[in-house]
């Protein structure tokens, strides 16, 4: 017999810049024991208008499943920082590591910015795709190739600084143009082999380094979307079977 139990939804913005704007919104809902299939967490994820919505299935060994509008996937930049944010600052647990698909994925804080790492095998096939300039790549209305699918557009601000500024697209995920993507900054900064701040979307602001070879990390602020009011942004009611 189906049970109906609340699930709580909490809205994070993540890759906000020192003032708290901008950001790419990641939803949290805490599935202790993993009540939640597959099926359902996609079912979720769909309906949720979120380019992910991180499911946290054992909060004592950070176990979580990440999905996207299509499917579940193994890594989100935005996601991981996001939920290691999330179970430092709302569960007040503490955080050096998330569980995730297919591995582990490192946690830690450096001020007021929280970082992720792993391995780059993790992350999407990310197209990167280098334009001249700023205003020609703010003109664009995409990859200049549609057939490409995974792409980042990019070009320097200030090369000596290592700023650069990045637009994401990926439609075969139904994301249009996403607002922040970590993953792809994770990419770029391994493949330039320098340490990257990116200006991504409105007014996101992503920090990348490489690391040893094969893996790269990322941080940035996260921010409450809203007030926590017991401690939930949205709540949904799914059914589950027990």
């Amino acid at each position: 017999m189906n049970q109906h139990q609340l699930y709580k939804l909490d809205v994070l913005n993540v890759f906000v810049d020192k003032d708290g704007n901008h950001g790419n919104p990641v939803g949290i809902l805490v599935d202790e024991g993993g009540r939640l299939d597959a099926k359902t967490r996609q079912a979720v994820s769909s309906a949720s208008g979120f380019s992910e919505i991180v499911f946290i299935s054992d909060v004592a060994l950070r176990t979580i499943h990440i999905h996207n509008p299509l499917e579940e996937i193994t890594f989100a930049g935005h996601a991981a920082v996001g939920t290691a944010w999330f179970l430092k600052h709302v569960l007040e647990k503490q955080v050096t590591q998330l569980q995730g698909r297919e591995g582990l994925i490192e946690a830690w804080s450096e001020s007021d910015l929280t970082w992720v790492k792993c391995e780059l095998r993790f992350t999407p096939p990310w197209w990167h795709e280098y334009v001249t300039d700023v205003a020609t790549l703010e003109a664009l209305p995409g990859p200049e190739d549609p057939s490409q699918t995974h792409t980042q557009l990019w070009t320097w601000i200030d090369s000596a600084s290592g700023v650069i500024r990045f637009r994401t697209f990926a439609a075969e995920w139904g994301i249009p143009e996403d607002e922040a993507n970590g993953s792809g900054c994770m990419r770029l900064a391994a493949a330039l082999g320098r340490n990257l701040k990116v200006i991504h979307g409105d007014g996101s602001v992503i920090y990348a380094r490489p690391h040893l070879p094969g893996s790269a990390a990322v941080d940035g602020r996260v921010a409450i979307k809203s007030p926590l009011v017991n401690n939930s942004l949205m709540e949904q009611s799914y059914s589950s079977t027990p």
